[in-house]
């Protein structure tokens, strides 16, 4: 059986204490960083990891809140953490709502083996392989001539 919650909560707890570091859970909405959206016609409250799916979640949600007026590409999908997202984001509607609104909506969150999200962003940013993007050009040869020795 898997430890229950309280346990993990009272190992989080004494590790913290150890360690001298103090934490005190956030309370705020307006505490929430840049990746905590808000849909109000669907309820919904989004925290995005990023590597785990998070611009299909986006995509999904902006489609359910009616606000795409075009068909999305799978493969091209950075557009999203733009402008279509960008008013959604918490940080910036937090004071439009009353907190007992935030406080009612569903909210989620994704997360993904931490192995095959390490995987995924290698490929996406630095792989070379043409259906992985590349967008880390540098970094690639950076790593290659550091451990491999190799000049060009």
């Amino acid at each position: 059986n898997p430890p229950s919650q309280q346990w993990a909560r009272a190992q989080f707890y004494k590790t913290m204490s150890f360690l001298g570091w103090e934490y005190t859970p956030p309370n705020d909405w307006e505490k929430c960083g840049a990746r905590t959206y808000f849909f109000p016609k669907v309820n919904t409250m989004f925290t995005g990891t990023p590597k785990t799916g998070c611009s299909n979640w986006l995509i999904a949600l902006l489609g359910a809140e009616g606000e795409l007026d075009k068909n999305v590409n799978g493969q091209k999908v950075a557009w999203v953490h733009g402008g279509p997202s960008q008013r959604h984001r918490i940080n910036n509607m937090a004071e439009q709502y009353d907190r007992t609104v935030l406080d009612k909506a569903f909210s989620f969150t994704v997360v993904r083996n931490p192995w095959t999200r390490l995987v995924s962003g290698y490929r996406q940013k630095i792989s070379s392989e043409e259906t992985q993007g590349g967008e880390m050009e540098y970094a690639r040869m950076n790593i290659l001539s550091k451990i491999r020795g190799i000049t060009d």
